[in-house]
């Protein structure tokens, strides 16, 4: 079964065009794409929303740390195994394989 990839973000409104347009480029190694957003102020909503339509967006009222957020990604994660990454974090061809 394909893992769930879980980007954690928190106003990487600069970081997350090359981190997501590098994940949507691996999807079909994923089961599923989710952002968790960690109460960014920036616009990192907006260049999600706008530019990844793909990818599910689970946006916390206030930043919890990245611990809250990692949880919220579980609970949001339609599958048992869950690859997180934060949004300044590119992935590269391959990577899922890799963690069999």
């Amino acid at each position: 079964m394909k893992p769930t990839l879980c980007i954690i973000n928190y106003n990487g409104e600069r970081c997350l065009p090359a981190t997501l347009g590098a994940a949507v480029d691996l999807s079909d190694q994923f089961a599923e794409i989710v952002l968790v957003d960690n109460g960014s102020t920036d616009a990192s909503l907006a260049v999600v929303e706008s530019q990844f339509p793909q990818v599910r967006v689970v946006a916390r009222v206030d930043n919890g740390g990245p611990g809250a957020a990692r949880n919220a990604g579980i609970q949001a994660a339609g599958t048992d195994r869950v690859l997180f990454i934060d949004n300044d974090v590119s992935l590269t061809p391959g990577c899922a394989a890799q963690l069999g």
